[in-house]
């Protein structure tokens, strides 16, 4: 019955959207859909600002709204799809950060490109596809019927090490992703500017959440921020009652899904520009983090359960970083206290599995956009723009050098 009526609002959306498209002409619009929560992330914001811009005959229009799960939300969510609709009828790409029903599951005009840059730079766990009829994942039969992850013409992925887990986790070619050594995600220029000494956000974000905290002006920050687990509530007690033991300040970010952790007005990344140690699990932040050049650890106390029940791309223990993956809180909080941290570690992992440079990644993806809205060949456009980028380096790189952060 279930699916029944999923088969029946599809057609009747297609039905609707069809008239749509007869009325809405197409121009030269770029619509960048956030469907994570009822604010843009990030990438989709700052892909816009710098579209407006440096392209102005490109109409740049955002929209954030995320359909609740339940009856009740999905038909509070009806206004939101036939705009949604609409402007997808008048646009010529369409830019997502996670599956859209309205840009998935309904047949758009010949030449509408549609672009997956997701919103998260790594795939440490699995997901998408490769979590269909797993508890927290996708309803194979109900990804069936509606689409999920359809209709893509380019999925933006960090690197080679993660392609084919994307092609897994969205059920599409390699020859539909991105390579990551050329289109970064828009985020990582951010975190280069919060990572670098003098830089301007960076003292701002500090005084910020200094002000926010004064508490921590003085101790040793530890940044705590691990994944949603779909199945059980993160155990975060003991490694914050260890950190306190030994004089950490620990600052404890969960997953906006989940209740607890630290209330305040900054995100995780924010946090970068005070933390002065990141530790995380299966979280894509610890790409994030070692794109900071921050140093950091892993604290995987559920490994074993968390691999045979949710899924991992890959064996943190198995990696360049592996010397600093715990299982153990006592023994992580110990690691914090010793000196001589490998950064070549961290730089190794930072760069298999995010491949884009610290800079120029908002300013290359979105002259990627344009030449699909002008027509041009994006490759051409993005060797010229690739032959631009600035040349900087975070505090791991700079560290890598010996030179100072």
């Amino acid at each position: 019955m279930k699916i029944f009526a999923m088969r029946l609002c599809l057609a009747v959306l297609r039905f609707v959207y069809f008239f749509i498209k007869l009325r809405r002409p197409q121009g030269d619009k770029v619509l960048l859909v956030s469907g994570l929560s009822g604010e843009p992330i990030i990438d989709i914001s700052m892909l816009a600002g710098e579209l407006s811009a440096k392209y102005p005959g490109i109409e740049a229009k955002v929209i954030s709204e995320r359909m609740g799960r339940s009856m009740s939300g999905v038909f509070a969510f009806i206004p939101g799809m036939l705009l949604q609709m609409r402007e997808i009828a008048g646009a010529k790409v369409v830019v997502l950060d996670r599956s859209n029903i309205a840009a998935n599951a309904l047949r758009h005009r010949e030449g509408t490109k549609i672009v997956q840059i997701w919103h998260a730079p790594d795939a440490i766990k699995k997901f998408g596809y490769q979590v269909t009829d797993m508890k927290g994942g996708l309803d194979g039969r109900v990804a069936e019927v509606m689409c999920v992850h359809k209709n893509y013409d380019y999925i933006l992925c960090p690197s080679k090490a993660v392609e084919k887990a994307y092609c897994e986790a969205f059920g599409a070619g390699p020859e539909k992703m991105l390579p990551g050594r050329r289109y970064g995600m828009p985020r990582i220029d951010r975190i280069t500017e919060i990572s670098r000494k003098g830089d301007e956000l960076r003292h701002e974000l500090r005084e910020s959440i200094l002000r926010e905290h004064p508490d921590m002006a003085e101790g040793r920050i530890a940044l705590y921020a691990p994944t949603f687990r779909d199945v059980r509530a993160t155990k975060t007690e003991e490694l914050v009652n260890e950190l306190l033991e030994r004089g950490f300040a620990p600052a404890l970010k969960l997953h906006p899904l989940e209740e607890g952790g630290m209330d305040d007005s900054h995100s995780a990344m924010d946090w970068f520009a005070v933390a002065d140690f990141v530790i995380t699990d299966y979280s894509s932040l610890a790409v994030e983090a070692a794109a900071a050049g921050l140093p950091l650890y892993f604290y995987v106390y559920d490994i074993e359960e968390y691999t045979e029940e949710r899924g991992l791309n890959y064996d943190l223990r198995d990696e360049a970083i592996s010397p600093y993956v715990f299982t153990d809180a006592g023994e992580l909080a110990e690691a914090l206290d010793s000196d001589g941290y490998d950064y070549d570690r961290l730089k190794d992992f930072r760069y298999k599995h995010l491949e884009c440079p610290p800079t120029g990644n908002t300013e290359a993806l979105a002259g990627f956009i344009a030449s699909l809205v002008s027509g041009e060949d994006p490759d051409e456009s993005q060797d010229e723009a690739a032959s631009s980028r600035p040349d900087s380096q975070t505090r791991a790189d700079k560290t890598q050098q010996g030179v100072p952060s």
